[in-house]
Order: C-alpha cells, then sequence, then structure tokens
C-alpha cells in the first residue's frame, strides 16, 4: 500500500519537517467556525474540505476506505467530480465530493516519530526480515535511528526506513447522541475524543492522541486520522470522550464516557470499522447517555517489502550509528 502511494505522488507521502499533523496540530484548539476552504453541505454529512489530486480519501457512499484520488473536475462554482482509484488500479468515475472525506492517510509523518517512542519494524537483510524492536533517538527525513535491545548490545543503534515500520491506523468519524453536560439555554457539550494506546510493557511514554473540540454539539463529526507507532505487546485502544470546558483552570473537563477496543478486534487484513458504545470506567451504562457511541476505524499497516513512504536518501554503508 505505501508503494502504492509512492507511485501515484500521493502528497501525504512527502512529510515536511514543519509540517503539523491535522490530529495533532489542532489538538489543543477549539475547531474553526469560519475556515475559508471548509463549508457544510445540507446533503453531506461531512463538512467539506478542498479536495486535489493526488488526496487519500474514504468513499462514505460505499464504504471503500484509503482512495487516490486520480482527477478532479468542477461542477459548478463549489462542488467537484472525483476519478478514485482503488489499491488494485481499478478507476472509479464520477463519485461527487459530497461523499468523500478527505485524510492524511497511513503513512508516518515526521511529527510522528517523536524521540524515545518504541516501535516495532521489519528486517530487511535477507533472509531474515525477522520483526525487531527499537526506541527512537533521532530522525530524518525519510529514516530513524533507533536504540536497540540490550541483546544487541551496549550500544547498538541502527537506521530504520519508515517504510519498514509497523503503524496502527485510527480514524475517528464521530460521536452520537453525547450528554450533555452544559448547563444554560441551547448550551450543549464540547467534545473531544482522546485516544490512547495501552501497552503495559513498553517503558516509553504512553502515545495518547486527541481530536480537535468541536462546540455546542451533541453529535459531532471529527474525521480525523491518527497513526500510532505499534508493537505487539499493544494490548487495546481506548477512546475517552470528553466535554472540553475553558474556565482558566477553576473545573476540569467533563467524561461523557469510554469505548475500550482489543486487540484481536482489530486483527486481520479488514481491520475494525464501527460504532462503539460508550460507558463508564467501570464498564458500566452512562446516566443520561445510555445511547452515547463512537465511530472509529482502526488497522494494522505492514511494512512492505520495496515499498517507500517517501523517496530514499542517500544510502548509508554501516547501519550501526550513534545518534545525537
Amino acid at each position: 500500500y505505501f508503494n502504492y502511494l509512492t507511485k501515484m505522488g500521493c502528497k501525504a507521502g512527502k512529510p515536511e519537517e514543519g509540517a503539523q499533523s491535522e490530529s495533532t496540530g489542532t489538538a489543543q484548539a477549539k475547531k474553526s467556525a469560519g475556515s475559508p476552504e471548509k463549508h457544510k453541505d445540507h446533503d453531506s454529512p461531512f463538512e467539506r474540505t478542498k479536495i486535489e489530486q493526488g488526496d487519500i480519501v474514504y468513499w462514505s457512499k460505499e464504504e471503500m476506505f484509503d482512495l487516490i484520488v486520480e482527477k478532479v473536475e468542477k461542477k459548478g462554482d463549489t462542488a467537484q467530480v472525483l476519478t478514485l482509484k482503488n489499491l488494485t488500479g481499478d478507476l472509479i468515475p464520477d463519485v461527487s465530493d459530497k461523499d468523500v472525506v478527505k485524510f492524511r492517510g497511513p503513512q508516518l509523518h515526521i511529527e510522528d516519530l517523536k524521540k524515545g517512542a518504541e516501535l516495532e519494524f521489519k528486517c530487511q537483510n535477507p533472509p531474515d526480515q525477522s520483526v525487531e524492536r527499537g526506541v527512537i533517538q533521532s530522525r530524518t527525513s525519510s529514516e530513524v535511528c533507533l536504540k536497540l535491545p540490550d541483546t544487541y548490545g551496549r550500544h547498538s543503534q541502527q537506521w530504520v526506513s519508515r517504510e519498514d515500520i509497523y503503524v496502527l491506523y485510527v480514524i475517528v468519524f464521530n460521536g452520537r447522541k453525547l450528554k450533555n453536560m452544559d448547563m444554560g439555554f441551547k448550551n450543549k457539550s464540547d467534545p473531544y475524543v482522546k485516544v490512547v494506546l495501552n501497552n503495559p510493557e513498553s517503558k516509553a511514554p504512553k502515545q495518547e492522541l486527541r481530536t480537535s473540540t468541536i462546540n455546542d454539539n451533541l453529535d459531532p463529526d471529527w474525521n480525523q486520522d491518527f497513526r500510532f507507532l505499534y508493537c505487539q505487546s499493544v494490548e487495546s485502544l481506548t477512546f475517552e470522550v470528553w466535554d472540553e470546558d475553558v474556565n482558566l483552570g477553576v473545573k476540569s473537563d467533563d467524561f461523557l464516557g469510554q469505548a475500550v477496543l482489543k486487540k484481536d478486534q482489530w486483527e486481520g487484513e479488514k481491520g475494525f470499522c464501527g460504532n462503539l458504545p460508550l460507558t463508564d470506567r467501570n464498564g458500566g451504562s452512562i446516566k443520561g447517555g445510555e445511547d452515547s457511541t463512537v465511530r472509529v476505524r482502526v488497522k494494522i499497516f505492514e511494512p512492505q517489502e520495496g515499498g517507500g513512504l517517501v523517496e530514499e536518501i542517500a544510502q548509508k554503508g554501516d547501519p550501526i550509528c550513534k545518534c545525537t
């Protein structure tokens, strides 16, 4: 899949050093109501964003993921007609932009590779090609330098290309029938989702990402995607839904419920996509939010032999290095 995206010239496969993630760059800010590139269509459940050639989209009408925009044609002042391409190279013509959602995709971006994070990668030295584990020490535009386990030697480090890293790809689509925690006329909860990767064996800092906040909405559409560095020891993902309160620290955010997705639910070729009921911390129902749900997609993307998320940098002679 990564190799396919690279060949297609997909923009998401060309991370820039200073670029901010859509999933992390908006994490601390309220969702803008006046973005010039987005508008709500009365026939579409999605907030429409300008679609360009090379974008990665989800086609809601047919429940098809990871499609590449091959061609964009204008229809009227704002509407667009798209030609999409799937992973097998088949073209899908005449798709309305009202029926698709744009995502960054599963390729790792530079902000996903934080120093100290633990990951697994596929060793590309035939005939071994085993799965190894390391901790990020530093990074370049296309590689990371990993500290390997002590079994390899006290100071063992190795450069690994991003295409050889296992990725757990997560999309948070929406929440429905969330509990209202705000008082006052026409006031409603301001929900966001915190996604937590549960890996009890890891000594690295916990991987935790969050969506933007949507104001006064009990049926929010977040439509944001995230990339987690994956290890086999990961046990589950927790989706925590919160009501954001801006009150200068006087009152903490209100808990609206959570859903736990276990590893065996996303393993397999298709991964998981569906609605998860929200519960309290103990798995019980939420008073005033008994029918609350969150819709997500979770899928493991494995390394692809000979693939590439970004252009290869100059080949290094010895893979063992000393990172600063």
